[in-house]
């Protein structure tokens, strides 16, 4: 049996180039659109006889809502040694007719450019010819099984040197002209997540910029948004179009200008940051050990990861978030903070994981989802706000540790980036008692004044060594009652005795667990309860962001 592997590219340094929404839209699905168009390519190709990603739909003109649900690599399987031969040397010939299409939407003329700009990359072997002897316990992983070989080899191909010629292609900019082509490919014709507008008399449709992702929770009054946000964004769309330069950005400060004038104190500092959100599964690595390279096993896995794609994306849009992409468990999207039904971005974050982890065939593996969260103001780099996410995801979520040494990952990595240049990160550890807990922190009828969360923060601070030292002694009933006397049926009180729940729950979840720490080279006794302190501090300080309000 003979198994190929591709990956496309490049796909993260091309889309770490946008600057606006739409140019990270445009320059993530154009590698969507060409995996697309490989696959079909493939699919015409009868001796092929597994593939993964599932391709029974790619035929479908089924649209999501923008997101590209098309892996960056795909799978396939050989059983003719000859088919195999003829299918490598056709290879360069079938991604030429779908970098064509990509060129048929940028108005031909463009394919030489296309050729030098995109990578595909190819690997194959043989398992009735494998001379491979795997030396230790991570080859014997390689050998045994195919989809893990397959995949380091595609990591090893991608790390190789890679050149580019001195004018190198502007593909950005070049979507960016042809975008309403492109939006056709990525939308249905009535779908809500674009906006239509009127330029020079021309109908033409946009993705939504940062603002109006950030100010989702006001969309509900359709004329009041349109009115207040939408048609100020457009007038800063069109002068930016005649006069260039910063008419866009000069356009948004206006209208949270006017906002902030109508509004008054309805207008909170959420409203002006956006969450970026990446995510990957974790334990992946043992579902696929499971399937032991059955070719049936991996046909249901590769469609109940596109079926999670399918499902994660319409949650996604129905909470008021951008899709950027859905390949399986990788996903990629923008979001408000909150948004018109109150619900917070960590609410949709936990309804994604419950439902990818709650699939049997992730289940009984102990799949688990993850995420890396960046929240920033509207003004920052987007660019930036992508790696910050992409590596919380990658160097803090898939490493947390709660049993020393053993990474436990399903977690939460955030960095909150403020406007004044302050921040501060926590991973959550989304297993735990005190997740749950802490989300109960963000109920609307727990909207309390800034001022008093960020007092309650102050006081747990000053007593983080007695507090977490009433856990340990179970006495953390009294310790509360003896310094927060805040009356136990006002909202305030139900507030206080909620954070007492959380503090229990961090201690349960976090005593002395983090592998990062050696408790036995510690001089400061008190290590462990200070690092307790100051994941109660972050849970709090988020919340607090929450319920902060506008000082622009």
């Amino acid at each position: 049996m003979i198994y190929f592997g591709f990956t496309i590219g490049p796909v993260v340094n091309t889309i770490m180039q946008a600057k606006k929404t739409r140019e990270l839209w445009a320059s993530s699905f154009v590698f969507s659109f060409f995996m697309k168009n490989l696959l079909r390519e493939l699919k015409k190709h009868g001796e092929i006889e597994n593939f993964d990603p599932d391709i029974s739909g790619i035929e479908d003109e089924n649209k999501w809502h923008g997101a590209g649900i098309w892996l960056d690599r795909c799978f396939l399987q050989i059983s003719d040694d000859k088919k195999a031969e003829a299918l490598k040397n056709e290879l360069p010939t079938l991604i030429e007719n779908a970098l064509n299409k990509i060129d048929a939407k940028l108005g031909g003329g463009q394919l030489e450019y296309l050729k030098k700009y995109f990578r595909c990359y190819a690997c194959a072997f043989d398992t009735g010819k494998d001379d491979f002897k795997p030396e230790n316990k991570a080859e014997e992983k390689l050998k045994t099984i195919h989809l893990f070989r397959l995949n380091k080899m595609l990591d090893d191909l991608e790390w190789m040197p890679k050149f580019q010629a001195k004018d190198e292609y502007n593909l950005i900019g070049m979507l960016d002209k042809s975008i309403q082509s492109f939006y056709d490919e990525g939308f249905e014709p009535d779908d809500k997540a674009l906006k239509t507008w009127t330029y020079r008399g021309k109908a033409e449709r946009r993705v939504r910029s940062l603002p109006e992702i950030a100010l989702h929770e006001f969309s509900s009054d359709q004329a009041f948004f349109k009115k207040m946000v939408e048609d100020k964004i457009e007038e800063g769309i069109t002068l930016f179009r005649e006069k260039g330069g910063k008419m866009e950005e000069v356009a948004e400060e206006t209208m949270y200008k006017d906002l902030k004038s109508n509004l008054k104190e309805k207008l909170s500092a959420r409203h002006r940051y956006i969450a970026v959100v990446h995510a990957d599964g974790d334990s992946i690595g043992n579902t696929i050990r499971s399937l032991n390279n059955d070719p049936i096993e991996i046909h249901k896995f590769s469609k109940e990861l596109m079926n999670f794609s399918k499902w994660a994306v319409e949650k996604i849009h129905k909470f008021g978030a951008m899709p950027v992409y859905a390949g399986g468990d990788d996903l990629l999207f923008i979001a408000p903070l909150q948004n018109d039904r109150q619900e917070t971005i960590y609410t949709l974050l936990k309804l994604l994981r419950d439902d990818f982890a709650k699939r049997p065939i992730f289940e009984k593996n102990g799949a688990t989802l993850s995420f890396g969260l960046s929240i920033s103001f509207y003004k920052y780099p987007l660019g930036e706000a992508l790696e910050d996410s992409r590596l919380l995801l990658k160097d803090e979520a898939k490493n947390l540790c709660i049993e020393k040494d053993t990474k436990e990952k399903d977690a939460l990595a955030i960095r909150l980036l403020t406007h004044s240049g302050h921040q501060f990160e926590a991973v959550l550890w989304q297993k735990g008692d005190s997740f749950q807990r802490w989300l109960e922190l963000f109920q609307p009828s727990d909207k309390l004044e800034e001022a008093f969360i960020a007092g309650l923060m102050h006081k747990t601070d000053l007593l983080a060594l007695w507090l977490f030292d009433a856990c340990d002694r179970g006495t953390v009933d009294a310790f509360f009652k003896a310094h927060f006397n805040e009356a136990a049926h006002s909202e305030k009180g139900k507030f206080v005795d909620k954070v007492k729940a959380l503090t229990s729950a961090i201690f349960e979840d976090y005593q002395f667990k983090n592998s990062k720490y050696d408790e036995s080279n510690i001089e400061d006794p008190y290590h462990e309860k200070r690092r307790l302190g100051k994941k109660l501090h972050a849970m709090l300080r988020l919340v607090q962001f929450q319920n902060a309000p506008d000082h622009d």
